[in-house]
């Protein structure tokens, strides 16, 4: 099996330290589909359902335009 991730670990201990973290991958890997996703479902377990929809739609737009997702 494969070892766990340490944003899946930290997002178990502390979610708004994950959230944090994974604007700062989204910042710098704004494709990153996963993270995207990832940052939206951590919002949202945070309460903070506006920023959770901007950051599940850049997931959608970027799923959009992904050759691999559409075919």
């Amino acid at each position: 099996a494969a070892p766990p991730s340490p944003i899946l670990e930290l997002a178990q201990r502390d979610p708004a330290a994950a959230a944090m973290r994974l604007r700062t991958i989204t910042a710098r890997e704004p494709h990153n589909l996963a993270a995207h996703r990832m940052l939206g479902r951590l919002l949202r377990k945070l309460g903070r359902d506006d920023e959770a929809a901007r950051a599940e739609m850049a997931a959608i737009r970027g799923a959009a335009q992904d050759p691999e997702m559409i075919a």
